[in-house]
């Protein structure tokens, strides 16, 4: 995400990483790529995706997958990891009322997130204390 604009939802029922096999010259396989198969969870900036790869997205404009700006791969990802994956993990091990789990989490995050990129304002910076998300009860009842 932070290097190539790419934010998806990694998980076994819907992305299958691929890697090398092992050979004697090289013992230990390397990670290839990704296959994605639910585009619903899939968000990708072109500028930036280009930029790091030099690769152009072939996906028409307007494109449901189409970010068009960094916030919007990062509220993808926050959905996915932060209040999907993470949220549910500190409350089943009984961490949230007590801060301890989300000290946990801010923790790593301000190890993971290289200072001067967007994501450590956008999720850790003083001036961000929320981040937009998505209606779980308006989700419930439309669908």
């Amino acid at each position: 995400m932070l290097t190539n604009g790419v934010g998806f939802e990694a998980h076994p029922q819907n992305t299958l990483a691929r890697y090398t096999l092992p050979t004697p010259a090289h013992p230990t396989p390397r990670l290839r790529g990704f296959v994605i198969r639910d585009f619903g969870g899939l968000r990708v900036h072109p500028p930036t995706l280009v930029a790091s790869t030099g690769v152009e997205l072939p996906v028409a404009p307007g494109h449901s997958i189409i970010a068009p700006d960094m916030d919007d791969v990062y509220t993808r990802m926050y959905h996915t990891v932060v209040h999907n994956h993470l949220q549910q993990l500190i409350r089943v091990l009984g961490l949230h009322y007590s801060g301890k789990g989300w000290d946990v989490v801010r923790k790593h995050l301000d190890e993971a997130i290289p200072a001067g990129y967007e994501l450590r304002a956008a999720w850790l910076g003083e001036g961000a204390p929320t981040v937009p998300g998505k209606c779980f009860m308006r989700m419930r009842m439309v669908g």
